[in-house]
């Protein structure tokens, strides 16, 4: 395994030379003299010899006081591991205002991984506010950059249709691109694209064929997305006991996301045995564990039933109270969510969900706000009508009203105009989006 990043003068290929033949302890020599001469990409080589247990056992510490040492002294490849540890707790705190900091600082020398990892905390609202905006252009110049991890995760902003519409094509260029470069986690997400046929015939074949060939890689993603095809009997019968064991090796390894999966796995054989007791145990267990994480509640949700959240599917009992064991966690979702069906059906009076809210106004008036906003971003609604000559006898308090009515109830609207010209001060004061 060869370092990324090049060290100082010629200290790189004598590494690498020991690295690629795995001879750590003549690599660890060459470092440790370089380090007594304060060459800080020789401390954040060292470093990561000890988080990847290379030449001993694992030693998160150690690692994290080397790259403190190169940080001050301005190594912009240590501020990006140090930032990450920061951001994993690994031998130090979690600490994100930290994270957020190194990052930055890191982007602003026009480091392509530094871009891609703040571009990351962007995406989940990890230290801030979610901000679609800002973390696609830093993954667009990182990808510029060639950045492999970058692709992955601008692919997966396609895919998700994360601040845009869902793009499956650009979304499986970048994922080859990136597998071209060697990076198993795109591997493992175009596994994902072809076990899902999300914008390609689905081939379940191929898709365990790309997981398998990215877990050889050390993919633990691709571990987590074949337990996926496992418990939905993709390319086979369901297995949930292989599900179960892979999902456990990925949770072992870290991945959130098989927590996730592992726990909607346990929600949803609850729900079927209609143990509601154990279920609403159980979420709260959950709920706790990933600390409310409004995102993380909702992906459960989405594993456990997404066909009951569109519109005019029933749902079951057990669905529905686990609905209202999260109505106040899920609040926060509403707020961010790009998923107009579940909107739309939380809006609903007849909808289980909309059932779910009856009564709360307040909280209904927050999600038709996400709604009228998701309507705006992705259409430009506001670009589109502003301007419009009958707009100009709507009052300034009154435009995102009418946007919003246009945009949500058309059948009602024939033409903005006609309701601009019908409208009159009463019904302005009457208008609103609670």
């Amino acid at each position: 395994m060869a370092i990324e990043l090049p060290m100082s003068s010629d200290l790189s290929a004598v590494v690498n030379h020991y690295w690629e033949r795995e001879d750590h302890e003549s690599a660890i020599d060459v470092l440790e003299i370089a380090i007594n001469e304060n060459d800080p990409e020789a401390m954040n080589a060292r470093a990561k010899m000890h988080f990847f247990g290379k030449g001993g056992p694992v030693n998160y510490e150690a690692g994290v006081e080397l790259l403190d040492m190169a940080v001050t002294l301005d190594c912009t490849n240590a501020m990006v591991n140090r930032a990450d540890a920061a951001v994993n707790a690994l031998g130090c705190e979690r600490d994100i205002p930290m994270a957020v900091w190194l990052y930055d600082a890191a982007c602003a020398k026009g480091h392509a991984h530094a871009k891609a990892r703040r571009a990351a905390l962007h995406l989940y609202g990890v230290g801030g506010e979610v901000n679609y905006p800002e973390a696609r252009r830093l993954l667009d110049e990182s990808v510029a950059l060639q950045c492999a991890e970058a692709m992955v995760y601008r692919a997966k902003m396609h895919m998700e249709g994360l601040g845009e519409d869902a793009d499956f094509e650009n979304a499986k260029y970048l994922l080859e691109q990136a597998v071209a470069l060697g990076h198993a986690d795109g591997m493992a997400h175009l596994a994902k694209i072809y076990a899902l046929g999300w914008g390609v015939k689905a081939n379940h074949q191929l898709a365990i064929q790309f997981y398998e060939n990215a877990m050889e890689l050390g993919s633990v993603e691709a571990i987590s997305g074949r337990a996926g095809m496992y418990l939905h009997g993709l390319g086979g019968p369901v297995d949930f006991d292989k599900a179960a064991e892979f999902f456990d090796i990925a949770i072992e390894r870290g991945h959130t996301g098989a927590k996730i999966s592992k726990a909607a796995m346990v929600l949803y054989a609850l729900e079927k045995a209609q143990d509601y007791e154990g279920l609403e145990v159980l979420f709260n267990e959950v709920l706790d564990y990933f600390n409310g994480n409004p995102k993380v509640m909702t992906d459960i949700l989405l594993h456990i039933a997404w066909e009951e959240l569109r519109e005019g599917v029933a749902f079951s009992e057990g669905f529905i109270n686990i609905l209202k064991f999260s109505k106040e966690p899920l609040m926060p979702f509403f707020a961010s969510t790009t998923h107009p069906s579940i909107l739309k059906a939380a809006l609903s009076d007849e909808h289980p969900l909309g059932q779910i809210f009856n009564g709360d106004d307040e909280a209904k008036a927050q999600i038709r706000l996400r709604l009228l906003q998701l309507r705006v971003e992705h259409f430009g609604f506001f670009e589109a009508y502003k301007d419009n000559q009958y707009m100009q006898e709507v009052p300034p308090d009154c435009v995102l009203p009418y946007i919003y009515s246009f945009m949500i109830e058309p059948e009602s609207c024939v033409k903005l105009g006609e309701i601009a010209k019908t409208i009159n001060e009463e019904s302005h004061q009457d208008m609103h989006l609670g």
